[in-house]
């Protein structure tokens, strides 16, 4: 019995030792699996590092591509429309192209900032409170196809803007810091310049939705705003120690059709429909555009009264030294967007043109 008792105790041990060497296997297993399944994770993290490094390079290298043809398309020409290389998608593409860069993973789009309508500019001077009388039309047409009440959004945008906020508002309308801390959450009126857009949506009546149509306006129209309103255009050289002032003038040759509505007057708002097709117009092998434009060239599609060309022509340029470029690339699974804001300017010496960098965002 007793040695019965002694085999089965060596059985026992050697079935305990198997165990014991089956369950290190197992964690080395367990511990051999997650390092392979974390080596793979830290493999993948380190690629996609790499594509965002490569992707931020080419998009940067879409920015300075865009830089060099804005700086040489000012050397040929003192206008600047939608006529010209840097606003074609086509020859973009075919610059890219010959830069040696990869024009199937790069996408580069050239934005005029003062084709735009400049919110900033409905008070004359900033800090202040005086408005402009011209500019109040133009937002008044501009929300007039959006809301039953343009006049209201005019109201809360001018308040926003001014220099007051003493309690009083302009019209029944308007809105200074005591209703906007009256909010959840609460904030304060900013009254002074808008410096981006979407501080657009902190005004009262004012809401993305409003732009895409969804109002109580049956005939409220979609409308970016990104497209069409800037909050840039300061007017250089005319600031003092006090005051500064947005230019308030519009590049027709590049306004998008509902930018050029708001600055028609309301009763012609549907030639500006002329005005684009004019500016568009082909010859008919679709070579060459048909019509120049030159300063005035508004004046052969529209039939403005005397007191309407003058109040549109303080209103208007033919030139721009203000763009908007957004450079997009896609490296395998990673996409990135660079958005930069470009100022161009003109050596008084040598008298060349040259780029440079105002403002820069990235989206991943």
């Amino acid at each position: 019995m007793k040695r019965h008792r002694l085999i089965s105790t060596g059985a026992d041990n050697r079935g305990m030792a198997l165990l014991a060497v089956l369950a290190v296997i197992s964690l080395l297993l367990v511990t051999a699996l997650g390092l392979a399944r974390k080596t793979g994770v830290s493999a993948l993290a380190s690629a996609n590092a790499s594509d965002r490094i490569v992707a931020h390079e080419q998009a940067m290298s879409g920015i300075h591509l865009a830089m060099a043809l804005l700086a040489e398309d000012a050397s040929g020409t003192d206008i600047d429309s939608i006529q010209e290389d840097w606003a074609s998608p086509e020859k973009l593409a075919a610059a890219i192209k010959a830069a040696g860069l990869d024009n199937s993973r790069l996408v580069l789009e050239i934005q005029d900032e003062l084709g735009k309508l400049q919110i900033n500019a409905l008070i004359k001077k900033h800090p202040g409170r005086e408005l402009n009388p011209d500019w109040l039309k133009v937002w008044e047409n501009f929300f007039d196809p959006l809301t039953d009440d343009p006049v209201a959004l005019t109201n809360c945008i001018q308040d926003w803007l001014d220099v007051r906020d003493d309690g009083a508002v302009t019209g029944i309308s308007g809105a200074e810091s005591d209703y906007y801390l009256s909010l959840e959450p609460p904030y304060t009126c900013a009254n002074g310049p808008f410096t981006h857009i979407s501080e657009l949506f902190l005004v009262k009546g004012i809401s993305p939705e409003l732009f895409e149509g969804e109002t109580d306006n049956e005939d409220a129209e979609e409308i970016n705003p990104r497209d069409t309103i800037t909050v840039h255009g300061l007017e250089e050289g005319k600031a003092d120690a006090r005051t500064y002032a947005f230019t308030a003038k519009v590049n027709i040759n590049t306004a998008p059709l509902k930018v050029i509505e708001a600055l028609l007057p309301r009763e012609k708002a549907d030639l500006a429909n002329d005005m684009v097709a004019y500016r568009d117009e082909l010859s008919q092998d679709g070579d060459a555009y048909i019509n120049t434009l030159e300063k005035g060239w508004a004046d052969q599609v529209i039939g403005f009264s005397k007191e309407e060309k003058e109040a549109f022509d303080r209103m208007v340029r033919y030139d721009s030294n203000l763009f908007r470029v957004t450079s997009q690339t896609t490296v395998n699974t990673v996409r990135q967007s660079v958005c930069a804001l470009i100022l161009r300017t003109k050596n008084n010496l040598s008298g060349t043109w040259s780029c440079s960098i105002l403002q820069m965002t990235k989206e991943m």
